[in-house]
Formats: structure tokens, C-alpha cells, sequence
């Protein structure tokens, strides 16, 4: 009985292969130039959506893979899947200690043997955080301005306010305290929309199919279907600290300005 063989649906097309029909798959031994062929049969024709495994690719059972390359019991390579994607270099190093005395053995992460999807990764993580360094100029010009025109037009206010008794330091703690406020009362009302949105994203999530036509492929892995969104406390943290510390920073000035100014020209500002 011939052993059963799976083709990619690109493969099968261009061979025109259906299921049953007899293939014959020919290989190169190691250390043999003469090439060992065996007969197969079709018993399944499988779709990945990426070009490169549909069109090229085949899957036969391990041991006829091992006698006709020559290998024994040997294997090439073996994949380790684990639960969490952060533990992947510590379980690499803990193999590589255990395989010490194995020296033909190299163990890599994803990252190093899928390199050119961790750089897809890193290129995408490169924009979104160049992205979010624009928005985060806007929003400090924004803010800038924000508390620079409400000192301006405030002169004669803070002038009143000195003239009776309040420090420069007060002045400049009561714009920023002013800044801080704003940009509290902003992040609250952003995390609310933010969250609010999420919720449904990670719930429904979105279809990637519906947006493009298509599924689409970075790197060779075919995101298909619908992709959810994740988030952590410490990434809302993180970001919510951030936004409150630019304004905070966008603020200094408008605050320098206002505490340097002189009573009595500032009651006649009009």
C-alpha cells in the first residue's frame, strides 16, 4: 500500500492532482548524489492562503521523509510551541544548556528562525511609535498654545493677583496645577472612548477579508479572518502617563511667563 501524501492546492492545480490519483516523489540522499524516488498516494490537498507552501510544498509521513533522504532516525528540525510568546528565549536557553553536548544541535528562537517576520514586526512597531511621536507634537503644540493664549489673555488677571500678594512661585504652581487638570479631565475622557472601543474590537474584532478583499499576508503568515484587539493595564498606564506628562511639559513655559510678569504692567494690559 502506498504511503499517503498531502499537497499544497496550488501544487495540485498545476499537477493536476486530485485525491487518489498516484504521485511519485523523487529526493536527493545525504551524501548520495544519486537521487531515491517512491510512489504516493493523494489523500489530502491543503490551503494555507500563503503562495510559497500552497505551491511548492508537500507533507509525507516522517519515517518514508527519513529513508528517502538517508537519514535514519534522525530529523532536521523540531518545533517547540509554548503558551507564551515572552518565553520563548528563556525556553531557548534552557535548551540550549540541556543540548550543550550536542553540538551539531542550534537552537533558535522565532525571532531568529522566522527573521524575516520578527522584522516585519519590529518595521511595524518602528512606524506605529514614529506615528505616534507626530500625534504626540501635535497634541504638545496644542497645549502649548492652549496655556500660552489663557496667560496672555489672563495678564491683567495675574497681575491683579501678584499686586495682592501671590508669589511667582504660587503663579507658576497654579498654571501648571490649571495644565494638569485639563490634561487629567482629557485622558479620562479619551481612556473612556479608547477602552470603549477596544471592548468591542476584542469582542467582534475586525475582518481583515472585509477591508481588503482578501487575506492578507505579512512575512509569509496569512492574517485571515477577523484580528482582535489586546491591551494591558500597564500599556494604558504607560501611555496615560506619558500624554499627562507632555502637557505637563507643553505647560513650563506658559508658567515661566506668567510668574516673571510685572504687576503693574500687567493691570495695564489691555
Amino acid at each position: 500500500m502506498r504511503q499517503p501524501i498531502s499537497v499544497g492546492e496550488t501544487l495540485a492545480k498545476t499537477l493536476a492532482l486530485r485525491l487518489d490519483d498516484r504521485v511519485v516523489l523523487t529526493m536527493s540522499p545525504r551524501g548520495s548524489s544519486r537521487p531515491t524516488s517512491a510512489a504516493f498516494r493523494v489523500r489530502g490537498i491543503f490551503h494555507t492562503g500563503i503562495s510559497e507552501l500552497d505551491g511548492f510544498y508537500v507533507e509525507i509521513p516522517l519515517s518514508e521523509g527519513q529513508r528517502l533522504l538517508g537519514l535514519g532516525k534522525a530529523v532536521t528540525q523540531v518545533a517547540v510551541l509554548i503558551d507564551q510568546l515572552d518565553d520563548a528565549d528563556r525556553v531557548a536557553a534552557s535548551l540550549r544548556a540541556k543540548l550543550a553536548d550536542n553540538p551539531d544541535v542550534q537552537v533558535l528562537t522565532w525571532k531568529q528562525g522566522l527573521r524575516q517576520l520578527y522584522e516585519a514586526i519590529l518595521l511595524d512597531d518602528l512606524g506605529m511609535y514614529l506615528m505616534m511621536a507626530i500625534i504626540f507634537v501635535i497634541v504638545a503644540i496644542g497645549i502649548f498654545n492652549t496655556v500660552l493664549m489663557s496667560v496672555v489673555e489672563r495678564t491683567r488677571e495675574l497681575g491683579v493677583m501678584m499686586a495682592i500678594g501671590t508669589s511667582a512661585k504660587r503663579l507658576f504652581a497654579t498654571v501648571l496645577v490649571e495644565a494638569l487638570v485639563l490634561a487629567v479631565v482629557s485622558a479620562v475622557v479619551g481612556l473612556a472612548l479608547g477602552l470603549g472601543i477596544h471592548l468591542w474590537v476584542s469582542s467582534h474584532g475586525i475582518d481583515m477579508a472585509a477591508l481588503y478583499g482578501e487575506d492578507v499576508e505579512m512575512a509569509g503568515i496569512i492574517l485571515k479572518g477577523k484580528i482582535y484587539s489586546k491591551l494591558s493595564a500597564y500599556v494604558v498606564t504607560k501611555w496615560t502617563v506619558i500624554v499627562i506628562g507632555i502637557v505637563l511639559v507643553s505647560a513650563i513655559y506658559p508658567a515661566w511667563r506668567a510668574s516673571r510678569l510685572k504687576p503693574v504692567e500687567a493691570m495695564r494690559h489691555v
